[in-house]
């Protein structure tokens, strides 16, 4: 029994490819034990998870802003976040392990910190009678400060994890690179796309 010093995902994808042109005896199988099937298991309650998480932050956006018009240009920040996390992995070299799965459940919740305030703040200027445009501008000018200090505070906390620095940070390096890509990526969408997206869709006539 081998221990894997790389992901279990890929881990197990580059076994898989090295056995395949083996031929076994009739009777037969490979298997993979230990904590691949775990790993599925934990993929496939992520996957439910993250769709009940969706479902219910649209609900309660939804009571937050009257509408489900606001709530589906937030929750379109989510799958651009697990982009990030995505890209960070792809660029790291890392594979997607049960930590890093956690790290894109953790995204939903992230990613949309910023945008709500920020859409509260735009509401806000807009009833003090103030035109949309300008209601973005003055919003954007008064959060930007904020994001930028928060997500380098979150940033910095996940690089030394992300890096693999330290004893035993292995296991826990896929969530730190998914959640330190998803993070940055979502703060540069908030700022950016989701102004853009309020002002074509999101902004009352």
């Amino acid at each position: 029994m081998a221990t894997p010093r790389g992901a279990l995902g890929s881990t197990i994808a580059d076994a898989k490819a090295a056995l395949s042109s083996l031929s076994l005896p009739h009777g037969y199988r490979i298997s993979f034990g230990g904590m691949y099937p775990e790993l599925i298991h934990t993929a496939e309650a992520m996957g439910v998870a993250v769709v009940v998480a969706l479902f219910l932050t649209l609900g309660i956006l939804a009571l937050q802003f009257g509408g489900l018009r606001l709530p589906l240009i937030l929750l379109l920040q989510a799958p651009l976040a697990f982009t990030g996390g995505a890209l960070a992995l792809a660029m790291s070299g890392v594979g997607l392990n049960a930590t890093g799965l956690i790290g894109l459940l953790t995204l939903v919740g992230v990613s949309l910190n910023h945008g709500i305030v920020l859409l509260a703040y735009v509401r806000a200027h807009e009833k003090q009678g103030m035109a949309p445009d300008e209601a973005v501008r003055r919003a954007v000018n008064e959060r930007l400060r904020p994001i930028v200090l928060t997500t380098l505070t979150a940033a910095l906390g996940m690089l030394p994890t992300a890096l693999g620095f330290g004893a035993g940070a292995a296991p826990e390096q896929g969530l730190a690179i998914v959640v330190l890509g998803g993070v940055l990526w979502s703060a540069m969408l908030s700022t950016n796309l989701l102004p853009a997206l309020y002002l074509r869709w999101g902004h009352r006539s």
